[in-house]
């Protein structure tokens, strides 16, 4: 079903019905996320993760490649 079978254009107003646009963007975002890392932080105290010890004043970041892609079964496909 077309959005707007009358027109070719697309209005703000119609933005909110198009789902799938929606996860195709989500989905692109994820496959290529335009940052590399999310905030940087400073550790304000030791911190402990079992056999690992992040210690007071570690400058800490994620990298969004990397947590987009951990804990899902194909990574590295398009799948909105």
């Amino acid at each position: 079903k077309r959005v707007n079978p009358e027109s070719a254009l697309l209005h703000k107003e119609q933005l909110s019905s198009l789902h799938y646009l929606d996860c195709v963007v989500k989905e692109g975002m994820r496959l290529h996320p335009v940052a590399p890392t999310s905030s940087i932080r400073v550790a304000i105290a030791d911190l402990d993760f079992g056999k690992y010890v992040i210690p007071k004043g570690s400058i800490c970041a994620i990298s969004n490649f990397s947590l987009h892609r951990h804990g899902i079964s194909r990574p590295d496909e398009f799948i909105p």
